[in-house]
């Protein structure tokens, strides 16, 4: 149905589909496009942490959805690693199963590491709970001197 990779230090064009679809979700609010062409250039490590994933149409060529897998994310909390971030589908391209293929790319990795938790944050409710994911705490963010809190949550394998 859907292509899903991991991408590789030579998928040249891979990294810049990612930074392409980061762009498209984020426009210049969070980074300039030119510095999440340099993240996704870096975000990717054979055999380790971090890695990029991202979905592609039936025949390769349209980048659909993508997602990092990270050892740090959240500044508050230093003590829980890995991460699950920057999970994104296209608009058009959402409830179609696009993410649940990206997260089983995920968790097949992350089993393959010998990872036993994960850890995403999220205003989304009900859409991690159905793959596994548990709410356990709030993450305490702020921008600029006001506070914020997002759902935090936990993938756990039992393997």
């Amino acid at each position: 149905m859907y292509i899903v990779k991991r991408l590789t230090a030579d998928d040249e064009k891979g990294k810049r589909d990612a930074a392409e679809l980061l762009y498209m979700w984020w426009g210049d609010w969070m980074h300039p496009k030119k510095e999440l062409e340099e993240f996704c250039m870096h975000a990717v490590v054979d055999g380790g942490l971090p890695q990029t994933i991202i979905a592609y149409d039936e025949d390769g060529t349209t980048p659909l959805g993508m997602c990092q897998f990270l050892l740090s994310e959240a500044w508050s909390r230093p003590d829980l690693s890995p991460w699950l971030s920057d999970v994104f589908v296209r608009e058009d391209r959402r409830g179609q199963g696009v993410c649940r293929a990206m997260m089983d790319k995920v968790e097949g990795y992350a089993k393959e590491l010998g990872i036993h938790d994960m850890y995403l944050f999220t205003p989304h409710v009900g859409l991690y709970e159905k793959w596994g994911w548990e709410y356990f705490d709030d993450l305490i963010r702020y921008r600029g001197d006001q506070e914020y809190k997002i759902r935090l949550m936990r993938r756990h394998f039992d393997f």
